[in-house]
């Protein structure tokens, strides 16, 4: 595995990586709904000279007002300034956060139940997202039925999505993408839920849990399929920078059992990179299209696009983005953009640290707190 320079020096090729990627939103362009250009016919690299590019991001919550924007018609609202992006990849990953579901029109109940209209789906879609993570705590927000559909909604605009299933073989069952020959499986999983304890709940009939009796056979299983395996995964607490103790021997114990690349996400900030035995693993991706308020942490607003470059012998390389984060997701530019990816340098390969102050685990915080649900668009402010 190598990096280019470290993440110290990746200001300035990053500035380099989104110039370049402003060229592709032609060849992203959408013709209309489920619809994508054919790519132009390229020659076939060697099979050892292959590599492919995965990008990931965090959170993202289509529900709330989110979801009324959608209900209202703007349809490519919340990734009108990233979506160009996103289609530059090969392979585009989020964990979406919020259901997809038909509720006549709700797209929140409560402090903290979640989502997004159907037409959601498209939104995903003409952004260029490829595959989803949908094994977190909200999966249960609309219940059985919420959780369905939200599959059903993918399935049909051709996104693929992982960690849930009508029962837990297809749960633990991997989205597997090809790209030039390079087959990618992701699995996903969770390590925190707002409705139960596990296994006891009804939710875990339908949704992968972090339970390594059944994830690490779940990944030799992808590995059989597959060239790498990525796991995405739900877990640790919110608003800290630095993972759990518990969170990193829960990593560990993942790419022990044959993962090449975790990348997590639920802290709702960002946290560090580490390179574990070959295995790459960014802790949380933090938030991405999810807005929540500077409470307890400024990070909640700024985070990272995480961009691999892969071979199949894992990560040969990665960069990262800086973005601010809310409704709109931004890339930041001067100042703040140094400063995230300073953050980002500060937190990385040092995940154990002294303890801090942050909301522990299993306790969720409202996500609302000053926002005017009947007013204007709150816009994404650094």
């Amino acid at each position: 595995m190598k990096h280019t320079g470290g993440i110290s020096t990746i200001s300035k090729a990053t500035v380099l990586f989104v110039a370049a990627l402003s060229l592709c939103v032609a060849a992203c362009g959408i013709l209309g709904p489920g619809l994508r250009p054919e790519p132009t016919a390229q020659p076939e690299p060697a099979q050892d000279e292959v590599r492919i590019t995965l990008l990931a991001v965090g959170d993202i919550n289509l529900g709330r007002k989110a979801g009324q924007i959608i209900l209202d018609g703007d349809i490519d609202y919340a990734f009108e300034f990233v979506s160009d992006i996103i289609c530059g990849a090969d392979i585009a990953f989020g964990n979406l956060e919020s259901t997809i579901s038909e509720q006549n029109g709700e797209t929140r109940s409560g402090t903290w139940r979640f989502t997004a209209p159907p037409d959601a789906a498209l939104t995903l879609l003409h952004a260029g997202f490829d595959v989803l993570s949908l094994s977190n705590n909200h999966v249960w927000d609309y219940w059985e039925r919420g959780l369905h559909e939200t599959r059903d909604h993918l399935d049909a605009v051709g996104i693929a999505h992982t960690g849930t299933g009508y029962d837990l073989t297809e749960a633990y069952s991997p989205a597997i993408l090809e790209v030039d020959g390079v087959r990618v499986a992701f699995l996903a999983v969770a390590d925190i839920f707002n409705y139960g304890a596990y296994p006891d709940h009804e939710a875990f009939d339908y949704t992968a849990w972090a339970d390594m009796e059944l994830l690490a056979p779940a990944i030799a299983a992808a590995r059989e399929q597959a060239d790498l395996v990525v796991v995405s995964a739900h877990w640790d607490w919110e608003y800290k920078d630095y993972p759990s103790d518990a969170t990193v021997e829960l990593a560990h114990a993942i790419a022990d059992a044959g993962a090449d690349i975790i990348l997590g996400h639920h802290p709702h900030v960002p946290q560090g990179i580490e390179v574990y035995n070959d295995t790459f693993i960014i802790y949380s991706l933090g938030n991405f299209a999810f807005h929540q308020t500077t409470k307890y942490s400024i990070w909640k607003k700024r985070s990272v696009i995480l961009l691999l470059t892969l071979s199949r012998d894992g990560v040969e390389e990665y960069e990262l983005i800086p973005v601010t984060c809310g409704f709109q997701p931004a890339v930041a530019e001067g100042e703040l953009a140094d400063e995230i990816l300073a953050h980002m340098e500060e937190i990385s390969f040092t995940p154990r640290a002294p303890e801090e102050d942050g909301i522990e685990e299993g306790v969720e915080t409202s996500v609302d707190e000053e926002i005017d649900l009947s007013g204007d668009i709150v816009e994404t402010v650094p």
